[in-house]
């Protein structure tokens, strides 16, 4: 059955198209209440301002954040005071992530005995040398979020539970130590030295 409703169009003043004003964002300062530039041209812009003023912007956020420091800190910690529950799902969920990402599966577990129980899961330098990393950058969460956002590459990274982290070092550190950890699915059934 044909209709006879019309479809309200409004033209674009960047790209010059008449497209539905669904394409468009509100603008309450405007006679229409439409942006001028259609959602695909403002995001254009946008992005294009953004790598224009990005160091600019980068200090002004770091210049802002000094004079209001303490401000920040106390809303935080009282949302930490009233929100328990929520930054801890949060953080176990952050969690989950940086270690999926550094194990490069959906269920993380400990390359050396198979531990799947994210509680006892650490994140360990092949190498050695992460608690300098971790001080070198700023902290573990700045080492953590480095990883998230994919400019700290994971190729020297592994995921080891706490144990057999602890065993990795003491291994670097003297070489030799006769242990080796079994895990069953649910606990550590021998520990054999």
């Amino acid at each position: 059955m044909p209709t006879n409703e019309k479809i309200a169009i409004f033209r674009c003043y960047k790209c010059k198209q008449e497209k539905p004003i669904s394409e468009f964002h509100k603008d309450p300062t405007r006679l229409n209440g439409l942006d001028s530039r259609c959602k695909k041209c403002k995001s254009q812009y946008e992005k294009k301002r953004w790598e224009t003023h990005k160091e600019k912007r980068k200090n002004s956020f770091k210049e802002w954040y000094e004079l209001n420091k303490e401000r920040e800190r106390a809303q935080k910690r009282q949302y930490a005071r009233e929100h328990p529950e929520e930054r801890r799902i949060y953080r176990v969920k952050l969690r989950l992530k940086l270690l999926q990402k550094v194990s490069g599966n959906n269920i993380p577990q400990c390359v050396n005995c198979g531990c799947d129980d994210i509680r006892f899961l650490e994140i360990n330098h092949v190498n050695g040398g992460g608690s300098k990393e971790k001080f070198d950058v700023g902290g573990q969460g700045y080492f953590h979020r480095s990883i998230l956002n994919g400019t700290r590459k994971t190729d020297d990274l592994n995921v080891l539970c706490k144990v057999c982290n602890s065993l990795d070092h003491l291994k670097r550190k003297y070489e030799i130590v006769p242990i080796e950890i079994v895990w069953n699915g649910k606990e550590v059934v021998s520990c054999q030295g």
